[in-house]
């Protein structure tokens, strides 16, 4: 029992948030069931680095950021530690720890098509593809499906329900993610994700 069921008994497994302490303020990887979210608190405000998905195959973790990127993690499930491609080690935080909303992986994996039907859909309404046509380009991010400016930013929001999207309103709104659409004269759409 010692030596072989012990061991597995006291072993953790990945979930919650790991905290590294530096000198600029905490970083913290949180992970949850598939998504997870890299951030900082420094002086009490929270700055967010990074958010994905994420997968585990034995102690490595693979962890794809949502602009395209991806790094490794080492998950030691003896300490309930993970360390980065920089040997950055990041101990347990709290175990109870969540996603400030509740992101899907669905809702991540599909985002970029997701706005791809949402922007195609907006192009429908006659002054809206004069309009989308004429500028080209829109680069979306912070507030501007929030507070849209113009036509093409109103039919995006309504289409996508933004106001209704608590992970929507979160991407864009605190985790720096933004959407550059470009629309060609003929009403061709493209989006890239960053």
């Amino acid at each position: 029992f010692l030596i072989f069921i012990l061991p597995m008994l006291t072993k953790s497994k990945l979930g919650g948030a790991y905290k590294y302490e530096a000198s600029y303020g905490d970083e913290y990887y949180l992970f949850d069931d598939g998504v997870y979210v890299d951030y900082e608190i420094y002086q009490g405000d929270k700055d967010y680095y990074s958010i994905g998905t994420y997968t585990v195959d034995g102690n490595k973790i693979k962890v794809y950021d949502i602009d395209g990127s991806e790094s490794t993690f080492i998950f030691d499930p003896k300490e309930n530690t993970v360390t980065d491609d920089w040997k950055t080690t990041y101990n347990s935080s709290d175990k109870k720890a969540k996603l400030d909303v509740d992101i899907s992986k669905e809702f991540i994996e599909g985002l970029n098509s997701k706005v791809q039907t949402a922007a195609e859909a907006a192009l429908a309404d006659s002054d809206v593809y004069e309009e989308a046509t004429w500028y080209g380009s829109y680069f979306v991010y912070q507030d501007d499906l929030k507070n849209p400016y113009t036509e093409f930013e109103k039919a995006l929001a309504k289409n996508l329900n933004y106001s209704s999207s608590k992970e929507l309103q979160f991407i864009l709104e605190e985790a720096d993610i933004a959407f550059d659409i470009t629309i060609s004269s003929s009403g061709k759409v493209s989006i890239e994700i960053y």
